[in-house]
């Protein structure tokens, strides 16, 4: 009984065109997966984390910012109902000639809202 390895040109030649068959094959390969690793290179490279830090202050400012712009509408909106109270009591003294106290207490508000603001 023969049990040893025999090499053959047939097994060589099965060999090299294994070898070279896979050594084509992963070079495909790495020639697609090029382009992603560039860009992943480029995008790393350009965004860093000084620009998440900076995202997040303006993120937070901007917050700050409709905190304060939220005030300043709820501030007129305040303005506006005592501007209305106001053209009402007006009305009604102009349509009825009575309604002096309205009138009164519609001047009284509109007055300390005027010097409270």
């Amino acid at each position: 009984m023969n049990n040893g390895i025999t090499i053959t040109p047939e097994g060589v030649l099965f060999v090299l065109g294994a070898i070279i068959t896979i050594g084509s094959a992963i070079t495909v390969i790495s020639r697609w997966l090029a382009p992603i690793k560039r860009l992943k290179t480029d995008v790393a490279s350009k965004v860093n984390q000084t620009d998440f830090d900076e995202l997040k202050k303006t993120v937070v400012e901007l917050k700050g910012f409709q905190k304060t712009d939220h005030q300043e509408l709820h501030k007129i909106e305040i303005g506006i109902e005592k501007t209305c109270k106001c053209v009402l009591a007006i009305t009604d003294h102009e349509l009825t000639g009575n309604s002096v106290d309205k009138l009164r207490a519609a001047k009284d508000e509109m007055q300390d809202y005027l010097i409270t603001k």
